[in-house]
């Protein structure tokens, strides 16, 4: 098992009796962390189109990876109360009208069934293109080539006013 990642546009929301019977048809499900991460999309049943796709590794490895992530750009996540602290000062800034932290709605964000909106893609994009040049630093290349990889998810999404889902 591992984590998989779609990249949906929603056309419309339908009944969860039609659900079966609509070729090209998802569930969004909602966990939320406080942050707004899904942005104007309700959760329930979508029709739309699937616009990409990928395998994001096993659930290790994504934790991983996440976890270098934040490093990068100079954030320990060493235990849940590290992850508590992050998303109180990204959430003063903001109250502040300061820029949050970079990456925080992917970073404190469930692993397993949820999505994010397109508003949460956009801003996941740009913290990705403004950060890319940490990239230099880095020598993993498996960490860089799932970078681009994320990066271009967030961007499909946030392009097509679509979703990227956690399943």
């Amino acid at each position: 098992m591992g984590l998989d990642i779609s990249i949906f546009k929603p056309t419309k929301k339908v009944n969860e009796s039609d659900y079966e019977d609509i070729d090209d048809c998802t569930h969004l499900f909602m966990i939320d962390f406080g942050l707004n991460q899904q942005d104007t999309f309700e959760p329930g049943y979508y029709e739309g189109n699937r616009l990409d796709s990928f395998r994001a590794g096993s659930y290790s490895g994504y934790n991983g990876w996440r976890k270098q992530l934040a490093e990068m750009i100079g954030i320990k996540l060493d235990n849940q109360e590290d992850f508590l602290s992050m998303v109180r000062e990204h959430k003063i800034r903001e109250v502040n009208g300061e820029n949050g932290l970079p990456f925080i709605k992917l970073i404190f964000f469930s692993d397993c069934e949820s999505y994010l909106g397109p508003k949460t893609c956009e801003e996941l994009y740009r913290d990705f293109m403004s950060n890319e040049y940490l990239l230099n630093e880095i020598q993993d290349t498996y960490f860089k080539s799932r970078y681009q990889e994320w990066k271009e998810a967030f961007k499909t999404a946030y392009e097509n006013n679509g979703v990227v889902i956690f399943s």
